[in-house]
């Protein structure tokens, strides 16, 4: 197990830890001075630390590859030993994580139990837990536990109980095939923004074909699962297909039918459906309800986990479109300093990076005009980090497109502010290239007006009177036309 990998186990322990029967004594390892308690100290202490630096901490200044490397497979070991420890039941988790962990824990065992000869204690265990995995729709474990459950009728020569666990172990096999299929269809709509900013336009038709199996699917075997996977597949289609209001529409029916099975439904599972609505009110550019939305998502949704990255992005990207760059500074300052951030892939890394220059700017633009009430030139464009940021854009590949367009457009508004309109020509000419290879104006309705007041403000060589007077309708259109969902999710509109 990597040493990143033992400290993210770690925080997982220390919020669940219990202390009645502990293969590893948290509490205690602190104030440990064996190798054990150096080791923790050092994992928790500083998260930058490398195998190499905590061995030399531990050994002093030499590096036992074979002492270090048992020291820290028996402490993985001790580690992993306490998960069957944890206090869950105390926890503020759901009904179902609860569920889950208690299932799956009593599934091993069973199956230990079965193995090593204790049939009774196993048996009587499984109809327990049966009853738990049924009602949260545990179908794997249900499936396990129904076999065991059959077979033992079998054995006994239960002829009734043995149709009885046949016909359920027939259901739930058939649940789990049907959610496995319909997982693996709503995962192949979802690969495609796991590394990658890029929206296809062509996606619209995959999506429809999708949720037409989903149907299918969901009149054989009408399941929790399935039914919220149809729900995404609802959201996403209409907004691919470019109908935010409908995509709201499911986003309410899915609300309302985790209301009606509270017992299934964590926080997280409403904060994803809200984090919808959140998406398709900034697509309608409706700030007020998604302002609104902002506050029901930070009800819901944890801090630290994967969806609470995703909905502070676009909590990020509200604020700077309605030029509240203070808060908009508070939210990336406490995203890209905590401690998950680093896990986060690349493109998401990156697309903040972009984020913070254009937030660095506008905030200088505010300070500039305060002082003196003129907009002077940025000190943006002379620094290094700005300067390292551009020289790797344009990048063309499809995965940072909208990356692409955000550091160009920003590019050119330092560069006119600096008067060096032969390097503005440049950049110009690199947005030609990318409208005609990436951004079609059906899935970039945006970007192709302010792709045309570029090329505007080059024709008439930066001539400011006649670029004011040749602009205004293409400026009307820009005000009134609705971003796509590529262009929200790529990152182009970071603008406000």
């Amino acid at each position: 197990m990597k040493t990143e990998e033992i400290r993210d186990l770690m925080r997982f322990l220390k919020r669940y830890y219990s202390d009645e029967h502990p293969a590893l004594d948290l509490l205690n390892l602190h104030n440990d001075r064996s190798n054990y308690g150096e080791f923790f100290r050092n994992l928790v202490s500083t998260p930058s630390k490398k195998d190499e630096e905590i061995a030399k901490k531990i050994y002093k200044d030499t590096y036992p590859k074979t002492s270090y490397k048992k020291l820290k497979s028996t402490f993985s070991s001790r580690a992993l030993n306490t998960i069957t420890f944890l206090d869950i039941e105390s926890s503020k988790l759901s009904g179902l994580m609860k569920a889950i962990y208690r299932s799956y824990k009593n599934l091993f065992f069973i199956s230990t139990l079965l193995r090593l000869g204790s049939r009774g204690a196993a048996i009587s265990l499984a109809r327990k837990t049966l009853v738990l995995s049924e009602r949260y729709e545990l179908h794997h474990v249900s499936v396990e536990l129904l076999e065991q459950l059959r077979t033992h009728a079998m054995l006994n020569g239960q002829k009734t109980d043995f149709k009885k666990y046949a016909k359920g172990l027939e259901y739930a096999m058939g649940a789990l095939e049907s959610e496995s299929k319909v997982r693996t269809l709503v995962q192949e709509m979802e690969i495609h923004s796991a590394k990658s900013t890029y929206i296809d336009e062509k996606l619209a038709t995959k999506a429809y074909a999708v949720l037409e199996i989903i149907k299918a699917e969901l009149n054989k075997h009408d399941t929790y699962l399935n039914r919220l996977s149809l729900f995404r597949l609802q959201n996403m289609y209409s907004q691919y297909a470019g109908s935010p209001s409908e995509s709201i529409k499911a986003c309410n029916a899915a609300l309302a039918y985790l209301l009606i099975k509270p017992h299934m439904t964590p926080d997280s599972r409403t904060g994803e459906f809200l984090l919808y609505k959140l998406e398709n009110y900034m697509l309608l550019q409706d700030d007020d309800h998604a302002t609104e939305q902002i506050l029901e998502c930070a009800a819901y949704i944890s801090e630290g986990t994967n969806l609470w990255f995703n909905f502070r992005e676009f909590h990020f990207l509200l604020l700077m479109h309605t030029e509240n760059f203070q808060d908009a500074d508070r939210i990336y300052f406490q995203v890209t300093n905590h401690d998950r951030f680093a896990a986060q892939s690349d493109h998401i890394r990156e697309r903040w990076d972009i984020s913070k220059l254009y937030l660095d700017y506008f905030r200088s633009s505010e300070k500039r005009m305060a002082a003196i009430g003129a907009l002077k030139r940025s000190y943006l464009l002379r620094q290094s980090r700005y300067a390292e940021r551009v020289k790797i854009f344009p990048t063309y590949t499809k995965d940072k497109r909208g990356m692409n367009v955000a550091m160009l457009m920003l590019n050119i508004l330092l560069l006119l502010e600096s008067n060096k309109n032969d390097l503005v020509l440049a950049q110009a000419e690199a947005l030609k290239t990318y409208r005609f290879t990436h951004l079609k104006p059906t899935n970039s309705h945006q970007s192709a007006i302010l792709f045309r007041l570029v090329k505007l403000m080059v024709k008439y060589e930066f001539q400011y009177d006649i670029i004011i007077k040749k602009a205004k309708s293409l400026e009307e259109q820009l005000r009134n036309t609705k971003p796509s969902i590529g262009e929200l999710k790529e990152a182009v509109l970071i603008m406000p």
